[in-house]
């Protein structure tokens, strides 16, 4: 007599326990020459199957029970039904089985373009996060898609983007490849991940004028056997097609000052590049998002034209940061991320 047991409502992805009991309530010793559990969905055929015994057979004395415990691990189909299955030595076939529930494992997507609705034409980047809340055994390759059409924002040298994955508290630079074909650009992350994380992908290119329309780009996490596709809400925006020009009168006309972060994320060492059209001298710091500041140059001498300048970060925590610069004829401010 087979019988198997389980949880009735199971993880995704997250190894359950399976246990499987088989007595022999007769008077002569039982011999069984296949134990065989199959997990299937419903009107599908069976995909997985744990050879219990194989190929030996299985002999169980008059009155005892034989147990077995085994793990199995279920993707996102809804239900699935597990299958005991035993072949005794005249062939004869005995099964039972029992249907689970799968819960549904939580994903999050975000799309951030700054100064959305208006945004200016030039340089941009867009930010997209994918969040899976659950905890999950089974690595896999998460793949997102900002759907953004490519006549609106090109993406720059993909070096330029970048992506960081929060997992256990620790946050790092990871690993992916980057492509914009005409209507969306493609993260897929290169190194397999389990859950819970959190994925942040920020694109670098440019904000393109083609018509005063308001437009709308989404970003989308792809499912996979551990979870299943979601997509944000939609972010709408509009091009000026003067905030180019703005910004060139800003820097040729009167003093101003631009500064573009070098290779982020970073450790150890914050590297910019200040383009300045006028020598003045300037305080640098880090600031949290909550505003608790770290000075990182007190007196910082400034020439006409551009510099590639280094600071320290070695003290600082991981995390997103506001990098400020204090000068002669205003404050500049641009966000950065540090991994130490």
């Amino acid at each position: 007599v087979p019988r198997v047991s389980s949880a009735l409502r199971v993880r995704s992805c997250v190894s359950e326990p399976i246990l499987i009991e088989i007595a022999n309530p007769g008077t002569a010793r039982a011999r069984l020459d296949s134990v065989v559990v199959l997990i299937h969905g419903p009107g599908t055929v069976e995909r997985r199957t744990s050879m219990i015994v194989d190929p030996g057979p299985l002999f169980i004395q008059p009155g005892q029970v034989w147990t077995a415990r085994l793990t199995a691990e279920y993707d996102t189909l809804a239900q699935q039904t597990i299958v005991l299955r035993i072949v005794d030595s005249a062939g004869t076939r005995y099964e039972d089985s029992i249907l689970v529930e799968v819960e549904q494992p939580t994903t999050i997507v975000d799309v951030d373009i700054p100064g959305a609705p208006l945004v200016a034409a030039g340089p941009a980047t867009v930010a997209m996060t994918a969040r899976l809340l659950d905890i999950q055994t089974v690595p896999q390759l998460p793949m997102m898609r900002l759907v953004i059409d490519r006549s609106r924002f090109l993406l720059g040298n993909p070096d330029s983007s970048f992506v960081t994955i929060e997992r256990n508290d620790t946050l790092r630079a990871i690993q992916a490849d980057i492509v914009q074909d005409k209507g969306a650009i493609r993260v897929r992350l290169r190194e397999p991940v389990s859950g819970p994380w959190t994925i942040s992908c920020f694109l670098r290119g440019t904000m393109i004028w083609v018509d005063p329309d308001l437009s709308q780009c989404i970003g989308l996490l792809e499912g996979t056997p551990c979870f299943r596709q979601n997509v944000s809400s939609p972010v709408g925006y509009h091009v000026d097609p003067c905030g180019s020009r703005l910004r060139m009168v800003d820097i040729g006309v009167r003093p101003g000052m631009n500064v573009t972060p070098l290779g982020q994320p970073f450790d150890e060492v914050v590297s910019v590049r200040i383009t300045t059209t006028q020598a003045t001298s300037a305080r640098v710091w880090a600031e949290t998002l909550s505003g608790q500041q770290f000075p990182l140059a007190e007196h910082l001498s400034l020439q006409k034209g551009s510099q590639h300048c280094n600071f320290s970060c070695s003290g600082l925590g991981s995390g997103l940061y506001r990098l400020v610069i204090s000068h002669g004829y205003g404050v500049e401010v641009t966000n950065i991320i540090i991994v130490n």
